[in-house]
């Protein structure tokens, strides 16, 4: 088989920890080398693996979860951009921009971006995600409870991100978007495989 990413819920496996269902749940078996990147306190996770064919088609099966193409290098087919759009945005990561001309691995550094972002708020405000309490991202960074306000910039400034742009009429979308595209060249590491 060949390395490929998979988004996947994160659930608690039976030491309350957070993983990757499918991967480190405890309840199903994926042997394989793998790592992941979660959504800060959110409940999903990018894992990247080399799995085998029999436990790449377990987890492609399931319906919650969402197999990148192993080639990054092509361009989204539109079905193919319908289904990542609806992906992204039933987990609160912006996807409108995302179309037949990008590549693969364009759209990939952007999401990871997003993860990267999100990941640095968690490590800084705890406590929960920022999509609670009828957060959406149509929300303003205005409208955002103050400490969240306060941890998801400086979360963006401690990454080296100009957040000049970033007023308090800027929806949480336009946000995440801005900021992840300042970390596109970045580099992501998934056990051996760098994108």
């Amino acid at each position: 088989m060949s390395f490929r990413l998979y988004i996947v819920p994160i659930v608690r496996n039976t030491r309350n920890e957070r993983v990757p269902k499918y991967f480190g749940d405890g309840q199903t078996t994926v042997a394989s080398d793998w790592s992941g990147m979660d959504y800060g306190l959110e409940d999903w996770m990018v894992v990247g693996g080399d799995l085998t064919v029999t436990e790449d088609a377990a987890v492609v099966g399931m319906p919650d979860a969402f197999a990148v193409p192993f080639d990054l290098s092509a361009a989204l087919t539109s079905p193919q951009v319908t289904a990542v759009q609806n992906k992204l945005e039933a987990i609160n990561v912006p996807a409108g921009w995302v179309n037949t001309s990008l590549k693969w691995i364009e759209v990939v550094r952007s999401v990871l971006g997003m993860f990267t972002l999100m990941q640095r708020y968690h490590g800084l405000h705890g406590g929960n995600g920022v999509f609670t309490g009828g957060v959406a991202l149509s929300t303003t960074i205005g409208a955002l409870p103050v400490a969240v306000r306060n941890d998801f910039t400086a979360a963006a400034v401690s990454l080296g991100l100009n957040v000049s742009g970033i007023t308090g009429t800027t929806t949480l979308r336009q946000a995440l978007k801005a900021l992840a595209d300042q970390l596109s060249q970045m580099a992501y590491h998934f056990g051996t495989v760098t994108l």
